[in-house]
């Protein structure tokens, strides 16, 4: 049996977080850390001996998601040791997960309905929907009160939303 937990430091240079996963065993007490990419903010068990993190490992996520791609890519991760592998992508910015009994996953997503249903879209209307927030990311049209909220950035046209996630065929169902 264990812990895990995430340990997060100020990053002034990034203007943001690193976050490390870290993973404490209940009979020694021992603490050791499981990543140290800076890149973990949240965790669940799937397993009693794995667990799944989201973490944009590769550039290119990088690059996707600096350009506003929803985009969550699940690594997994053994407590036995070893490197993480992609367990999982999904075209929505996640924020949490609680996994259901059946096998699925509840997920809250941030949703933006600027950029609609992206992740029930093909890949021709992904691009577009990408093109078409391209061509607005130097202003920003606010339709909304309030449309600032507590050092958050804009949240006109933000929601969270409740998914539920079929891991296996990766389906995505709103809520």
């Amino acid at each position: 049996r264990c812990a895990a937990f995430v340990a997060q430091k100020a990053n002034e240079k990034r203007d943001g977080y690193a976050g490390n996963l870290y993973v404490m065993d209940a009979k020694t007490g021992e603490v050791r850390p499981m990543t140290s990419a800076g890149d973990c903010k949240s965790f669940f068990f799937q397993s009693e001996r794995e667990i799944l993190f989201a973490a944009a490992r590769k550039s290119e996520d990088r690059e996707r998601k600096a350009a506003g791609e929803p985009l969550t890519v699940f690594q997994r991760l053994s407590l036995d040791g070893g490197e993480a592998s992609e367990a999982l992508r999904l075209p929505l910015n996640v924020t949490q997960v609680k996994p259901l009994s059946d096998g699925r996953w509840a997920v809250l997503a941030t949703y933006d309905r600027r950029m609609g249903d992206f992740f029930a879209m093909d890949e021709a209307q992904r691009r577009a929907a990408m093109d078409a927030a391209s061509q607005e990311q130097d202003y920003q049209v606010l339709e909304e009160i309030p449309y600032w909220f507590n050092g958050k950035g804009f949240i006109d046209g933000k929601r969270n939303r409740v998914m539920i996630v079929t891991p296996q065929t990766g389906e995505i169902l709103p809520v």
